[in-house]
């Protein structure tokens, strides 16, 4: 993964000329990346919670898949209005002892707020959380709350 660096401004924009090499190699994979969310009906993302949060390799997707113009854009009064409409999402999350959406959970609340500023609204958690404590029963929960979905 290509982290985000070297920008003065937010939504990763800088002119083609100004670019240097790490910047043509994340503007490449950002690029690919929002193409990819724009062509989706349905976005699925599974992640773990690392202590206590995102791991770095999905807040560096979030920090490439952020772009101006594509997936969020100012209003004239200075709001954010995401972009990605018309798109629903699945999340998987797991974690070793953290319960999800407890106080200790930044990663759940966090990639949320994420996809609603991109747009995504329509957003279902599924959860195999706690998977330390009885494995077993993480994933019969989780086995069970897919069954419930309705594509």
């Amino acid at each position: 993964m290509v982290f985000v660096s070297g920008l003065t401004e937010s939504g990763m924009k800088i002119d083609k000329k100004d670019q240097t090499e790490h910047h043509k190699k994340m503007f490449e994979l950002s690029d690919t990346l929002v193409k990819e969310l724009k062509e989706s009906d349905i976005i699925i993302i599974s992640a773990p919670i690392y202590n206590y949060g995102p791991p770095a390799t999905l807040k560096a997707w979030s920090d490439l898949a952020a772009r101006i113009g594509e997936t969020f854009r100012f209003k004239p009064n200075g709001r954010r209005e995401g972009l990605l409409k018309n798109k629903k999402a699945y999340l998987v999350i797991t974690s070793g002892g953290t319960k999800l959406n407890s106080e200790e959970d930044f990663l759940t609340p966090w990639l949320k707020f994420i996809l609603n500023f991109f747009g995504i609204d329509q957003v279902e958690i599924i959860s195999a959380d706690q998977m330390a404590l009885d494995y077993e029963k993480s994933i019969r929960e989780a086995e069970a709350q897919i069954d419930k979905i309705k594509v």
